[in-house]
């Protein structure tokens, strides 16, 4: 069994040395490690030279977006198994090793998933259990692998708390890639997506009786910063291109939800978010008749009481400040 690691890097000069190190220290060695420098305008490429020739390296002379760096990643493995790792994460030294005896143990598994810790940006793990980490502690309690399975699938499709990011790891002989790729770039948006949740769709639409198997380890250390937590929406630049990264995201996910006549509850839950991402979209762009549709439409059928009140603080505050001021408030 040969396994292929994918890192994928875009300004990242202050991490993704840490990210390298930790897939060359596994106890399970990669077979073949390629880091994707998706266009890097800071001191990332030079990093990363620092590590030939033991990592493989792609450079986008411009930024092409995760996705597209994914998939020309994917098409040059060799590997029987592709983990990917974001390269501000960092993964512990046994993960290889215990995701690899996994899929040796499970000839059906198409994917192999586990849990995680939060860090700060200096590597500190952080205290307590987020929304996601919550989730996934309901599934680990669950005896029976079959329900196990099927609630994996259903807590992806709905967005509903299952890390997929630097935990994913699949089959590469459940993914037909160059019909993903012709696929995703009929699709508005594709260099704006993100990777790992139409990835992870994708394989669960086109492989209806393969399995999704889950380890109960925090395998990676999730790192929490300004540029990809709260912080990325703190202007209205950053809000509008985190608000379009999610939409691209959803419109992949949400097509081929469509195409799966039993996920009744992964397809309105799709549905409601990507209505929550029309309302931002208006409300941000002033539009205030149309976010008021949207946000009371949203009000009254969808949102939990703690979203109601986040969101009429947001509503009121962008009505009264303005978007910019407003988010720099935030």
């Amino acid at each position: 069994m040969r396994v292929g690691v994918i890192v994928t890097v875009y300004n990242l000069e202050r991490f993704v040395a840490q990210a390298i190190t930790s897939v060359l220290n596994q106890t399970r060695p990669a077979d073949q490690i390629i880091v994707v420098n998706d266009g890097s305008t800071d001191n990332s490429l030079q990093v990363i030279e620092q590590f030939l020739p033991h990592v493989q390296l792609i450079t986008n002379s411009t930024n092409q977006g995760v996705l597209p760096s994914v998939i020309e990643a994917i098409k040059l493995t060799e590997a029987d198994i592709i983990a990917l790792l974001d390269g501000d994460d960092v993964w512990e030294a046994d993960k290889l090793q215990i995701i690899c005896g996994q899929f040796e143990h499970h000839a059906n598994a198409m994917m192999m998933l586990h849990t995680y810790q939060r860090m700060d940006a200096n590597g500190a793990v952080l205290a307590g259990r987020d929304v996601t980490q919550s989730n996934l502690q309901r599934i680990e309690a669950l005896k029976h692998k079959q329900d196990q399975d099927e609630l994996l699938k259903e807590s992806i499709l709905s967005y509903r708390g299952v890390w997929l990011g630097s935990a994913l790891t699949f089959r590469r002989s459940y993914l037909a890639v160059a019909a993903f790729e012709s696929w995703s770039q009929q699709i508005w948006g594709h260099e704006l997506s993100h990777q790992d949740q139409p990835l992870a769709a994708y394989l669960i639409l086109t492989n209806p009786d393969a399995k999704i198997q889950y380890v109960h380890q925090p395998l990676f250390r999730y790192r929490i910063f300004g540029e990809n937590s709260s912080g990325s929406s703190a202007t209205l630049p950053r809000a509008i291109k985190t608000l379009q990264r999610s939409k691209a995201t959803l419109l992949r996910t949400h097509q081929l939800v469509t195409q799966m006549p039993s996920r009744v509850v992964s397809l309105a839950r799709q549905q409601q978010k990507l209505n929550e991402i029309s309302y931002l979209e208006a409300l941000y762009e002033k539009k205030f008749r149309v976010a008021f549709g949207l946000f009371t439409k949203l009000f009254f059928r969808f949102w939990t009481t703690q979203q109601k009140a986040k969101e009429t603080v947001r509503f009121a505050g962008v009505f009264l400040l303005g978007p910019e001021k407003f988010l720099s408030k935030k």
